[in-house]
């Protein structure tokens, strides 16, 4: 769900608590922010050798970045820029649309040559604009 700092699983704050219930984590603040510390070694068998390569990838990539620049990137996310807008409107968090992961952005030098082609695609096809 689209929520300020960032998307963020929609089950994530229930199973959350259920785990610091069952001292399997706890949350450790640094001013404003909270990490999430594991008390319990996990289960890596529930993963495939595929899963755990992303994994693996996604903490290389963001090692050296903080929470805030985090919350930054995933500004960047146009499921999440929509979703947000949606729950700015509504005033209930909204869900990200899982298919807008496929969704780009397209550079600004780009947009006009987008938009004739679309344009003649749809004059072509007689599509409504």
């Amino acid at each position: 769900m689209a929520i300020e700092r960032g998307p963020v699983p929609r089950r994530l704050m229930p199973i959350r608590e259920e785990m610091i219930e069952d001292e399997q984590l706890m949350l450790e603040r640094r001013g404003y922010q909270e990490r999430i510390v594991a008390l319990v070694e996990p289960d890596l068998k529930v993963f495939t050798q595929d899963e755990l390569k992303i994994v693996d990838r996604v903490i290389e990539a963001l090692r050296e970045t903080d929470a805030e620049e985090v919350s930054e990137l995933s500004h960047k996310f146009l499921g999440w820029q929509a979703a947000h807008t949606e729950t700015l409107l509504s005033g209930h968090n909204t869900t990200v649309p899982y298919g807008t992961v496929w969704v780009g952005k397209i550079p600004d030098n780009q947009i006009g040559v987008k938009r004739n082609r679309g344009m003649a695609l749809a004059k072509k096809h007689e599509w409504p604009v």
